[in-house]
């Protein structure tokens, strides 16, 4: 599938070319994709399947809707896959909307797989023009700064960290990735200053908040400690905001960190 995926994509960016006029129809299935994400990571797939009805059928409204149909009832992804793979060429999509397919092909993927929101937003960055792209990051800093700002200005509340810092490790000794999550917890406990500043170097906000959602209360406290008072709560602000992450996304984001932490 992957061959085919990446041949159609090569044909149809060709094509795209043709009516750059139209790129508004890819930045909003771009958006639509991590919209779905943030909702089915806060409020589960139920939440995802409820805000999917509420959308336009224009542009790719229509088709992404029946792929959250086949994800929230359990469809299995190369099922899902083959049978979108069927409509994509019985439709005859051409030009920016076969890319428009394309990205919520990929997008309702990653979310299949419980992929870490940065991962899905890589991968859809991918398909997206380079200016767009360029657009989007340049967004991105500038809404980093402004809510760094207004923390600052309302006053940082500790609140929220000393929450997350009391909480247990719950990872449950019968699921996959365990032993690699627990490796981490321990590690992290006790990880001094000269590894955490290895760690904020190497990952990014955005990992880090995700392995943290499967640590334990010491392991956070000690990432929370090697970080300013302002940082940590934003960490812990972004961690509330995020709600429930899958397993798969914590496991990748935590196998990031050890691969750092043991060199």
């Amino acid at each position: 599938m992957k061959e085919l995926f990446y041949s159609e994509l090569r044909r149809q960016t060709e094509e795209a070319r043709k009516e750059e006029e139209r790129t508004k129809l890819l930045v909003s299935a771009f958006y639509r994709i991590l919209d779905l994400q943030r909702i089915a990571n806060q409020g589960g797939l139920f939440e995802m399947e409820e805000a999917a009805k509420r959308m336009e059928d224009e542009d790719c409204g229509c088709y992404l809707k029946k792929m959250v149909q086949f994800v929230c009832e359990g469809m299995e992804p190369e099922l899902l896959e083959d049978i979108m793979w069927r409509r994509y060429f019985s439709s005859g999509l051409q030009g920016y909307d076969a890319l428009a397919f394309l990205i919520c092909l990929s997008g309702m993927l990653s979310i299949q797989a419980e992929e870490a929101p940065e991962v899905t937003e890589e991968k859809l960055k991918a398909l997206l023009p380079e200016n767009f792209v360029q657009k989007y990051e340049a967004k991105k800093k500038r809404d980093e700064e402004e809510r760094r700002k207004r923390v600052l200005e309302e006053g940082i509340d500790m609140s929220a960290v000393r929450e997350l810092c009391g909480e247990k490790f719950t990872w449950n000794p019968d699921e996959i990735g365990y032993a690699t999550v627990k490796m981490a917890d321990d590690l992290l406990k006790s990880a001094e200053a000269a590894t955490m500043n290895l760690l904020r170097k190497k990952i990014n906000n955005a990992t880090l908040e995700v392995a943290m959602k499967g640590l334990g209360g010491e392991a956070r406290e000690n990432i929370f400690r090697h970080v300013s008072r302002e940082q940590a709560a934003m960490l812990a602000a972004d961690m509330n905001f995020m709600g429930d992450v899958g397993a798969a996304a914590i496991l990748d984001a935590v196998q990031k960190i050890l691969l750092v932490i043991q060199g």
